[in-house]
């Protein structure tokens, strides 16, 4: 029974028109269509955009049909006005179906992409930026916005801290009487200011990601629900980076009142170039106001020098 079909197929008189030519042209127009637009980058977070995806190749199938039915199918004979049909269809669906899996594959690169950059940023150099390869995703690209602009500020901290001399307060050491940060402890006062102000707004990080997010869901390159479920995330790591300038106010809090301590001048600077007090009430003072950090410097003398 197939083999008859095939042969009515075969000696159905074509009637008019270019079906055959019509059919393949538009099927490689198809097909250069998908090799040309692939997606490079993509998030697909539900079963219906991916269906819709399928579902929209057919259409462009459909209407790549009706265009060639338009100007030459339409005086071909049935057979042929439906076999050209389901074969362009068919192509369009396939080439939905590859869109797909090429998002999918896309997505799968963004992930394992963003996973290497936060690792990166464990063994990251202070003061440098995590670089973004060429041709990123937008996970990608939004892990490296959050994660730069957090780390910037946290650089300009330090590199406040370090200038006003907060490490040789806190260690109590490399100072002299004649030092000059001990005239100008009002230094850490405004760095622990600094640091409650950003602690203080916990989705200032958010703000270039988010931005990146809105610009490639506008452009249909990633699925709304897949980049708010990656700022969330992003948002779930607030309190760690709140303790961490928890952590920073503290430290210039603490260096604020040592360094106001050591402007009495109650001490000496040891040979090995530590500062050596010469009051038990100093060197209680100094502990009493370490302490209040975690952990505990271990640089202030038991007792006194003579």
């Amino acid at each position: 029974m197939i083999d008859e079909e095939l042969d009515a197929f075969e000696t159905d008189p074509v009637r008019g028109g270019h079906p055959l030519l019509a059919t393949i042209g538009c099927a490689v127009l198809l097909l250069l269509s998908r090799c040309g637009g692939g997606s490079s980058e993509a998030g697909l977070s539900s079963d219906a955009m991916m269906t819709g995806i399928v579902v929209g190749g057919g259409l462009i199938g459909l209407v790549f049909w009706a265009i060639a039915y338009a100007i030459t199918i339409r005086r071909a004979s049935p057979r042929w006005k439906i076999a050209s049909l389901l074969v362009l269809v068919c192509v369009g669906l396939w080439t939905g179906a590859a869109d797909v899996a090429a998002r999918k594959q896309a997505f799968s690169r963004d992930v394992a992409a963003s996973r290497v950059l936060f690792q990166q940023a464990r063994v990251r150099k202070p003061g440098t930026a995590l670089p973004v390869p060429a041709g990123a995703g937008t996970l990608t690209r939004m892990a490296a916005a959050h994660v730069n602009a957090a780390f910037a500020d946290l650089d300009r901290q330090s590199a406040a801290q370090l200038q006003a001399g907060m490490a040789e307060i806190l260690q109590l050491r490399g100072l002299r009487k004649t030092s000059a940060v001990l005239d100008q402890c009002d230094r850490f006062d405004a760095l622990e200011n600094s640091a409650r102000a950003v602690r203080a707004k916990p989705t200032r990080y958010l703000d270039a990601a988010r931005a990146m997010a809105d610009a490639d869901v506008a452009a249909g390159t990633i699925d709304r629900p897949l980049t708010d479920s990656v700022l969330e995330g992003m948002l779930r790591n607030r309190a760690a980076m709140e303790r961490r300038w928890d952590r920073l106010a503290a430290q210039a809090r603490t260096a604020s009142q040592v360094c106001r301590i050591l402007a009495r001048r109650h001490w000496t600077t040891a040979p090995d170039g530590t500062v050596a007090f010469t009051s038990h009430a100093e060197v209680a003072a100094v502990n009493a106001v370490l302490r209040q950090l975690d952990p505990v410097p271990e640089t202030v003398p038991a007792k006194p020098t003579a």
